[in-house]
């Protein structure tokens, strides 16, 4: 009996432990990344929404003459990524489709051309 206990805790544990950060995407999303198919180069989702991609790769543009260099990102479900360039009072944004992603890798579509973030 006592190594069922103990045997149905270690489960337990182990079912927890694994229950990470993972199943979401507004949690997985945070992290350094590169997409092959965009360029060389990463950028990195933060915490705050806001987003560093000094290699413009996600998203780059500019209004009359303002660069439009103030980047933010937020997700609706696990289903998108909004990803934001603004300049404070203009802005471009992007929708990407999210169909599937783990800890390392974060598969989307946008206009009907697939690719892939790797986490770095």
């Amino acid at each position: 009996m006592i190594k069922y206990i103990l045997g149905l805790g270690l489960m337990i544990t182990m079912m927890v432990s694994c229950g990470d950060s993972c199943d979401m995407l507004d949690e997985n999303i945070i992290g350094t990344w590169s997409a092959p198919l965009l360029g060389a180069g990463t950028f990195t989702f933060n915490e705050d929404g806001t987003v560093v991609d000094a290699d413009d790769l996600l998203l780059a543009g500019s209004v009359s003459g303002m660069s439009l260099d103030m980047k933010t990102w937020r997700t609706v479900g696990d289903e998108m990524l909004i990803v934001r360039a603004s300049d404070g009072a203009q802005f471009l944004e992007a929708e990407l489709n999210v169909t599937s992603f783990d800890c390392d890798v974060i598969e989307l579509v946008q206009t009907m051309v697939p690719f892939t973030f790797n986490r770095q």
